[in-house]
């Protein structure tokens, strides 16, 4: 057998294991409402009704008069449900405009019977959601180990009191997140207090962050307890709010505290939407209600960046997934959701598990985290995948996850005051006069808001960057771990997606993007013009054939790998870097990348499914069976190559030498054997 059609073999292997090996983590929480999920549901798309749902129907009459609460999905007008769903003995419990939807329980004998009304689009279970947290700890290096201290400011501190000022005018030196909002979807964020000054203005300790709080907890009064102060009785939240733009005040203005406990976009604004309660139980409907908030408000509050520390089993595809719809407007507006892949790397037994990413991590437009162990040391070499990380694909769709990975284990983050995490765990690390103020978590929870931290940086060092430019950037510049060099290149993909993330890298990548990037035309090259500050940003730090940033005492490369992503095609030649706006790229005769794909060294990264269809030739290039024909022209995504200039042409602008090099309106091949369809090539 051949190379290539070994590994096209290995793929299918590994997406059946995938999918028959790996429900026992993920139905413990599908079954957070106590119904069981076969593994034979998950395969059957086919109608209305999400699978756990067809489980539940064609289950023992025991559960037909059990009321059952669902996200309805329809096309009928909001004020005209509560008829239809009162004449089947239910009552409709939240509109969800932003997916034409509503929360509804229902008898479930009637679930047949709704999922049958011509209105109705899916209907799915209102599943819980789970933060992502783990009870473990140590101490917390993740703005050197990211290399965040080279874009903020200086490395440390020495001393305290009289050091505040001047190292909080250091931060005022790079891009420090200002002016940028971070919409913090989790258990609440707590801020009151003079023990709780993190999340205060870095020139203003009175100057409150936090510039909106809102409660889409159902079970609580959305009214109550929403304090000036905030109100976080679970403590995820905080934590994870702390993680992405805590500035470490309280450290620095008391000696006590003996580090440095400060996230990566120190200066960013937060808004607080709370959609898990006080027991850290929430409900997927609440998270769309505040998703559908988020972008209604997100001009106001300039909100740029979502934080989902959260997830729920992967049932369905993302496509009828209805958090993972409201996620992808959210993207569609303009909002980057970064997303905890999930803590279901292993089983109990300690076994490495495939296929763990929770929703709405297995959306393609999310952008999804997994975790590393720093081991306590800021260098990054000796970095490794945490255990519990959990790997892709995704089920269902085959999704290939994670994104890119980040410092998620044992991190020291701000604690809200007697918050039921340290309570039941004792995770405090400094308390004082009887209040908590730092603890310490692990999780994809904790490594999410690391990403979400660096793409506020991100887009303050340049506001006009979309969110496929922000994720494109992040995996151009991560490092793939040193730990995972000798393994199989598919399966480290599926277990750190494009590597781990460089903040120093990413910013200057972005700085080095045109500050109007996002109006700049398909085929237009995305880099500034400005050779000075390209050298600055990029080409003084270059090594042979690739870049690099210098964090933790070693010298880190990076870009010297990735190809293509979201959108953007790198093209490194001669010692300079492009980045053109296209979604296909030719990398060689006969081999063109359609969207959605990265190459990375023999890796495959992937936005869509993994398809069988497609297999990694022996120089890891991407090849489409029989599909390219050599020394003719393709279309991809409309980027026309030809074989005698051996290049991309934008089309548009040779619209006459179209005639037979392309394919008809009904899809028909032209004679002389030339393919497009649809951006895919036939």
């Amino acid at each position: 057998m051949k190379k290539s059609e070994t590994i096209k073999s290995f793929i299918r292997l590994l997406i059946v294991v995938v999918l028959s090996i790996n429900l026992s983590p993920l139905t413990s929480v599908a079954n957070a409402d106590s119904y069981s999920l076969p593994d034979q549901a998950l395969a059957d798309e086919s109608g209305k009704l999400s699978p756990e749902l067809q489980t539940l129907i064609s289950g023992s009459d025991s559960n037909a008069g059990e009321s059952v609460r669902v996200i309805v999905q329809t096309r009928a007008a909001l004020d005209q449900v509560d008829e239809t769903v009162a004449s089947k003995g239910g009552r409709v419990n939240r509109a969800l405009p932003l997916i034409g939807g509503y929360v509804a329980e229902i008898p479930a004998s009637e679930l047949a019977s709704l999922a049958s009304d011509a209105d109705t689009v899916y209907i799915s279970l209102d599943r819980k959601t789970q933060l992502l947290q783990l009870p473990r700890y140590d101490n917390n290096l993740v703005r050197l180990t990211t290399g965040a201290e080279n874009v903020t400011g200086r490395n440390g501190i020495s001393s305290h009191d009289a050091q505040t000022r001047d190292y909080i005018n250091s931060l005022r030196l790079g891009p420090n997140g200002k002016g940028v909002a971070i919409a913090v979807l989790d258990s609440g964020i707590y801020d009151d207090g003079s023990l709780h000054e993190d999340l205060r203005s870095i020139s203003d300790a009175s100057a409150r962050r936090v510039l909106a709080r809102r409660n889409f907890v159902q079970s609580e009064d959305p009214n109550a307890n929403q304090s000036n102060g905030g109100y976080d009785p679970y403590g995820h939240g905080t934590h994870v709010a702390g993680l992405a733009a805590g500035n470490g005040r309280e450290c620095l203005e008391n000696a006590g505290v003996g580090n440095l406990y400060a996230g990566l976009a120190i200066n960013a604004n937060l808004v607080d939407l709370r959609v898990v309660g006080a027991d850290g139980v929430g409900r997927i409907s609440n998270a769309i209600a505040a998703i559908d908030w988020m972008i209604a408000n997100r001009v106001a509050y300039n909100i740029r960046v979502a934080n989902l520390s959260f997830g729920a089993a992967v049932t369905t595809s993302y496509k009828t997934d209805p958090l993972c719809q409201a996620l992808e407007r959210a993207v569609s507006a303009g909002i980057i959701c970064v997303v905890a892949a999930g803590n279901f790397g292993k089983d109990a037994q300690g076994n490495t598990v495939y296929g763990g990413v929770l929703a709405p991590g297995n959306d393609p437009l999310a952008i999804t985290v997994g975790a590393t162990n720093t081991w306590g040391s800021i260098a990054r070499s000796d970095d490794t995948i945490a255990s519990y990380s959990s790997r892709g694909p995704s089920l269902v769709d085959g999704v290939v996850k994670p994104d890119l990975v980040a410092p998620g284990t044992m991190l020291r983050s701000i604690a809200s005051n007697r918050n039921r995490l340290t309570v039941k765990n004792n995770l405090t690390v400094y308390a004082s006069g009887g209040e908590d103020v730092y603890m310490w978590l692990s999780g994809t929870s904790m490594a999410a808001p690391v990403v979400a931290g660096a793409a506020a940086l991100m887009l303050d060092a340049n506001p006009s960057l979309t969110p496929a430019m922000v994720k494109s950037i992040l995996q151009f510049t991560a490092q793939p771990l040193a730990s995972l060099s000798n393994t199989d290149p598919l399966i480290a993909m599926l277990t750190e997606g494009a590597g781990c993330l460089n903040a120093d890298a990413a910013v200057r990548l972005a700085q080095a993007f045109a500050q109007n990037a996002n109006k700049l035309p398909y085929g237009a090259s995305l880099l500034a013009t400005d050779s000075s500050l390209l050298n600055n940003l990029l080409y003084e730090s270059q090594s042979a054939g690739a870049f690099t940033s210098y964090i933790g005492g070693e010298t880190v490369r990076w870009g010297d790998n990735a190809l293509f992503s979201q959108g953007l095609a790198y093209f490194y030649t001669n010692n300079r870097l492009t980045v053109f706006k296209t979604a296909g790229w030719q990398v060689a005769p006969q081999t063109v990348l359609v969207n959605g794909f990265i190459l990375t060294s023999g890796q495959l990264l992937s936005d869509a499914r993994v398809m069988q269809s497609w297999r990694l030739t022996s120089d890891a290039r991407l090849v489409c069976d029989a599909r390219v024909m050599s020394g003719s022209q393709s279309m991809t995504n409309g980027w026309l190559w030809s074989a005698d200039t051996n290049g991309l042409t934008n089309p548009f602008t040779v619209k006459a030498t179209w005639s037979g090099n392309l394919i008809d309106l009904s899809g028909n091949m032209l004679s002389d054997g030339n393919m497009l369809s649809d951006g895919n090539m036939l």
